[in-house]
């Protein structure tokens, strides 16, 4: 699940290492930097030169047109770590080094792990370190043994914080939102619970809706994840696992919210998208709206706030605010993205406004014409609006349509009247669709013969339906069906006489069947054979069920020809009151017309 996979990608995005103010994983940049920049300024505009620097090395070490630097050389940055492990600038270095932490580095890795556990007092050195050792690896009890060992550096690094006010309070905020991850990742969730507890009084308080976000994590997988059993103390059941760690996520979830919701809140939303994600899964969507929407108050124009807040309604299934707030982001934009704009019209067909899906398509289109699938999207709107003409047209424009759009494009050709083309479609998505089995493609061969019928191509329906017939000799179905197509249209009356009867001997109650028999000698002019059946048709209909329009169309037909115009008028009135998209009023009511006036013939 969405939500849930919403929640996780957005887990992953939002855990910072917060160790120094260089982050050891800087992610892609647009070009490779050619040269590093000057280390000779001052104080912090140092560190701000060095963190460029570590950027460009890191650069060096993945660029796949460079040759890497030599193992001795970064084997002297270490050296150097080791003689200074307070220096940012070094360990920016090092974090370059170790940013796309691979097995082979594993080496350098614990080599950093000892100069930081040397350490205990540089709770910086040691938070970046046990960011590294939480890096994703194959090698499972390698993640486990790194796992651990970050464990162990953050709580002696922690121990050794005498005065919190003096620690920086990203890295004291970092490493007690780390610790308590860590150990929920080992599911050891009371530990966790500890290290959220401890932060919390430790802390700064501007720091402290990140912690109350890690605790709202914790706690929510905490609940899942615990035993609902409870435990039975001096005369009384104690809370479960489960029930604790649920009132623990209510409570910090109220703070975080009472603190989002201030007047006074200056906090930038975007930090707490995790909390958001867990509150929608929650089913809480107030409180992940406050987050997500919060800078939308301040700057009503700010894109990424607007492009999360479409993805927040569209999780939630509101597909037409999603499409207020893509309308409002195309707005700003002026020249939109192919994604933005289709994201627009896509919204607008989910919400089921779908003739301005297709004009909101056929505007991304005319801008990006190369777009096959919202060529598809497009025809799809054309015919969820009922605008069948344009809808068969555009899917037309498709160089290779999926099969899906082309079964649309065929009902479409059918609602147009044009059986002859939707045939054409019909037969064209049965080549390229790929069932599963027979049973699978038997539903699409019926409705492909139904349609031959209606173009009148009798060929084609016996070409599909032959082999079927052949495959499955007993299916009174089918038998019936080619021996009827037979008979409506006035061809093959021997071969039709042929399968209708042994159809009817397989099924001899059929009302069905027995119609088709009789209408089969109504073709060949055997009009007492045809009323013998036509009345046991009518018998055998089911007490309490209508007689099928078409059989009485077809009695009709027969007394009327016999002669009997009284029961012809009777069967045809009848005929018409039920209602069938295979029967023709006009056709009907024309007959009856005709035989008032004694002007008909069969």
């Amino acid at each position: 699940m969405i939500r849930k996979g919403l929640f996780f990608i957005l887990s992953v995005l939002l855990l910072p290492l917060w160790a120094t103010d260089i982050r050891p994983d800087t992610g892609p940049l647009p070009e490779l930097l050619r040269e590093a920049s000057p280390l000779s300024a001052d104080d912090y505009r140092k560190v701000a030169a060095m963190t460029d620097f570590a950027l460009f090395i890191n650069h060096v070490f993945h660029a796949p047109d460079k040759t890497t630097l030599p193992d001795s050389i970064i084997e002297k940055l270490y050296d150097v770590l080791e003689k200074d492990p307070s220096s940012r600038e070094i360990t920016a270095l090092v974090a370059a080094d170790l940013a796309d932490f691979i097995a082979r580095k594993q080496e350098r890795l614990q080599r950093l792990a000892r100069i930081a556990g040397a350490h205990p007092e540089n709770l910086s050195l040691n938070l970046l370190t046990a960011g590294l050792l939480s890096g994703k690896l194959k090698d499972k009890a390698l993640v486990l043994k790194n796992t651990r060992q970050a464990v162990a550096l953050l709580k002696k690094a922690l121990d050794h914080v005498e005065n919190p006010s003096l620690e920086e309070p990203k890295d004291l905020c970092g490493a007690y939102s780390i610790l308590a991850v860590l150990h929920a990742s080992l599911g050891e969730f009371d530990q966790a619970d500890e290290a959220i507890h401890r932060g919390l009084k430790r802390v700064p308080g501007e720091k402290r809706p990140e912690l109350l976000q890690t605790a709202i994590r914790v706690y929510f997988d905490a609940m899942n994840r615990s035993s609902d059993q409870k435990m039975f103390l001096i005369g009384w059941f104690v809370e479960s696992d489960r029930e604790r760690f649920t009132r623990k996520f209510n409570e910090a979830s109220s703070e975080f919210s009472e603190i989002l919701s201030s007047p006074e809140s200056r906090l930038d939303s975007e930090r707490f998208l995790a909390a958001a994600a867990i509150f929608s899964d929650r089913g809480e969507t107030d409180l992940a709206l406050l987050i997500i929407a919060a800078p939308l108050f301040a700057e009503p124009d700010h894109l990424s706030a607007l492009r999360r807040l479409a993805a927040f309604y569209s999780v939630s299934g509101d597909f037409a605010n999603t499409a207020r707030v893509w309308k409002r982001v195309l707005h700003i934009r002026k020249t939109p993205t192919a994604f933005e704009s289709f994201m627009y019209a896509s919204s607008l067909q989910r919400s089921g406004d779908y003739k301005s899906a297709a004009a909101a398509f056929a505007g991304h289109v005319k801008r990006f014409p190369e777009d096959s699938v919202a060529l598809a999207q497009y025809a799809l709107s054309c015919y969820l609006a009922e605008d069948y003409k344009n809808a068969a047209g555009i899917a037309g424009r498709i160089p290779s349509p999926l099969p899906e759009t082309l079964y649309m494009k065929a009902l479409a050709e059918e609602r147009l009247g044009d059986y002859s083309a939707a045939l054409k479609t019909l037969l064209q998505y049965l080549s390229v669709r790929k069932f599963a089995d027979e049973e699978e493609k038997y539903p699409v061969s019926i409705q492909t013969v139904l349609m031959a019928d209606k173009a009148k191509r009798y060929d084609v329906a016996a070409a599909i339906l032959e082999p079927m017939i052949d495959a499955d000799p007993e299916n009174a179905d089918l038998l019936n069906l080619l021996g009827y197509l037979y008979a409506e249209a006035g061809i093959n009356l021997g071969t039709a006489e042929k399968l209708l009867l042994e159809a009817l001997e397989l099924e001899p109650d059929n009302p069905a069947i027995l119609d088709s028999v009789a209408w089969m000698y109504f073709r060949r002019k055997k009009y007492w054979e045809a009323k013998t059946y036509i009345e046991r048709s009518l018998a055998a209909t089911p007490k309490g069920e209508s007689v099928d329009s078409v059989i009485l169309d077809h009695a009709g037909d027969i007394y009327n020809a016999l002669g009997d115009g009284k029961k012809a008028l009777s069967c045809w009135e009848k005929a018409l009151c039920i209602y069938s998209d295979e029967l023709d009023p006009l056709k009907v009511l024309k007959k009856m017309e005709d035989s008032r006036r004694g002007t008909s013939h069969p």
